[in-house]
């Protein structure tokens, strides 16, 4: 690669980088284009930004789509990696994905607010939930769920994690005050719980 074209990498890097940044602290609508640019070292109103994004929403989706195969790596990596014991396995799991989603402060604060987001954006983010709750489905499957139970049983599980850690995120503590490990410990035996359920239907 010429030195040109890492330049070129750098800067598109450092724009993808800021432009989260301010979409998560601003919103969407109210970030422009010349703040990205400035933020990212390009001269505002010089048109910079365009030699690498074509508008600013095409930024947000490459945003999000980073994101996505940052989820879909932690899925990756732990699907199929199951000990036979589904409390253990759910127990991990959470802590995994809640370690996670804590060093995602700006795809969290950009995927809650989705004001003004265009279309194509809102399917890319939907495709990334999807993802998520797919860490879930792929461990309630390895236990024998069909594939309709698993899904609940992803979607109420993910659900209540991400709430656990939107809540952190914004204020600071954790619902009612909860322990975090009280929290993943509660969750394990609800693994053992739908489990159960599950298999005396």
């Amino acid at each position: 690669m010429s030195l040109t074209d890492r330049r070129r990498n750098d800067t598109k890097d450092r724009i993808i980088d800021n432009s989260a940044s301010l979409f998560a602290t601003k919103g969407y609508n109210n970030t422009s284009i010349s703040e990205i640019e400035r933020l990212s070292g390009l001269k505002p109103g010089s048109g910079g930004l365009y030699r690498h994004f074509t508008s600013k929403s095409e930024i947000l989706l490459e945003v999000v789509n980073q994101y996505h195969l940052r989820i879909v790596g932690l899925r990756n990596k732990l699907k199929g990696n199951y000990s036979g014991d589904i409390e253990a396995d759910a127990k991990f799991i959470l802590n995994e994905l809640i370690t996670f989603m804590s060093s995602e402060h700006n795809m969290l604060a950009i995927t809650g607010d989705t004001n003004g987001i265009p279309g194509l954006v809102r399917t890319a983010i939907s495709d990334t939930w999807n993802d998520g709750y797919g860490i879930f489905v792929d461990l309630f499957c390895a236990y024998g769920f069909d594939d309709e139970a698993a899904k609940l049983a992803g979607v109420l599980t993910l659900g209540a994690i991400s709430h656990f850690v939107f809540h952190l995120a914004n204020w600071h503590a954790t619902p009612l005050e909860l322990g975090f490990n009280s929290f993943i410990d509660y969750w394990g035996k609800q693994a053992i719980l739908l489990l159960n359920e599950f298999n005396s239907k």
